[in-house]
């Protein structure tokens, strides 16, 4: 069983290898990741997959990119990322920010000390506890996501998280040229 936490600045390198071997998987810089939720899998000191959300609303998210590292595929490891993000995304309360890191904190720690001596005010912080009685409480959450026609992999794994096909982007992918599966999770 993997760690799962906060992918953090230093695990960049072992993304970007993660996702080079992994041709399926969305081909970004993953320097970006750091504005978003990512989450990575620790084990024995290494990382062996991440996942990295956006959240679009109070209760609506976008999964960007899930990959494993080929040689711990087949373990649980992309279901325990996503496990691990939907009970911290059930956590968020409306008044969250969208963005669970402000641009300072990606850029070091002598922008952020910047930030603070200017007075700008610091983003909340992206974990509060609520019970299902707080109106604020997201119980239901909404999950979207694209993966590539010819993916039957993926299509069939994420299924069995609950996912289901909405909808079909007519060549959404450019390299190869292909169309996107949408599909959508709905927690009740």
């Amino acid at each position: 069983m993997s760690l799962i936490r906060t992918g953090e600045e230093a695990d960049l390198a072992q993304i970007a290898a993660i996702q080079s071997s992994s041709p399926q998987a969305s081909q970004w810089y993953p320097h970006e990741y750091l504005s978003y939720y990512l989450f990575v899998a620790e084990s024995e000191n290494r990382i062996t997959g991440f996942a990295v959300f956006r959240r679009l609303a109070p209760g609506e998210f976008e999964l960007l990119n899930l990959a494993v590292d080929p040689a711990d595929r087949r373990r649980g490891i992309a279901r325990q990322l996503f496990e691990t993000a939907l009970a911290k995304f059930q956590d968020l309360d409306a008044n969250t920010p969208l963005m669970p890191r402000s641009p300072a904190a990606n850029h070091g720690a002598q922008n952020s000390a910047t930030s603070r001596e200017a007075g700008e005010k610091q983003p909340a912080p992206a974990t509060t506890k609520h019970s299902s009685a707080d109106p604020n409480f997201n119980s239901k959450l909404s999950i979207f996501l694209e993966v590539r026609e010819s993916n039957y992999v993926a299509q069939k794994f994420y299924k069995s998280l609950g996912f289901q096909p909405v909808s079909l982007r007519q060549n959404y992918y450019s390299d190869p040229p292909e169309s996107a599966v949408v599909m959508k999770f709905h927690s009740c």
